[in-house]
Formats: structure tokens, sequence, C-alpha cells
């Protein structure tokens, strides 16, 4: 089981948590956004489409230091970027923008 999570989910975002729903030995396991709104509203579409409640973020920074995700999914292009220069992605992460 890969477990993923997805950093900014008001648009492109939206499309990536309906994917990866849908693939095979994929958990959704986090979102994260700096609009709270937005992020409860991808929370319970994500736990509709999964049956699972992902766990939520605001900071990046926080979601970074998670030891059970595998993959970050990063649809909000400065994020990431920023902090992987910034801060480096811990614990063997991978980051696709």
């Amino acid at each position: 089981m890969v477990r993923v999570a997805c950093v900014g989910v008001r648009g492109q975002g939206q499309s990536h948590i309906r994917a990866y729903a849908k693939m095979p030995n994929v958990e959704i396991a986090a979102l994260c956004d700096v609009d709270e709104s937005v992020l409860n509203q991808r929370l319970r579409d994500a736990e509709g489409l999964t049956g699972k409640r992902p766990a939520a973020f605001t900071e990046l920074r926080k979601l970074l230091e998670e030891k059970n995700i595998d993959a970050i999914f990063d649809s909000d292009t400065k994020s990431l970027a920023l902090a992987a220069g910034d801060l480096g992605l811990p614990g063997g992460k991978r980051c696709l923008c």
C-alpha cells in the first residue's frame, strides 16, 4: 500500500483526490491546504470516495513531519518546491509537482 498526501487541493488537487481514490493499493493518507474551508470540503470528498478520512494539515511543515506518508503530490507548485529547497524532504519521501 502506498500512502499519499495531496498538497493544494482547491483546483487540480481535487482531480488528484478523485484519481487516487480509484487506484488499487493507494491510500489517501493526508490532505494539506492553507484554506481551511477548501481543506474541509476535500476531506469530506475523500472520505466519501474511500470510506476513510485522511489526516488534515494547514501547514506543510507539519505534513512533512509525518512518518507514514510515502509520496506527496503537490498541486500548489510553489509550496513543495520551496519546502524541498528550504527544508528537504525527510524520511525518504518522494514529491511529484
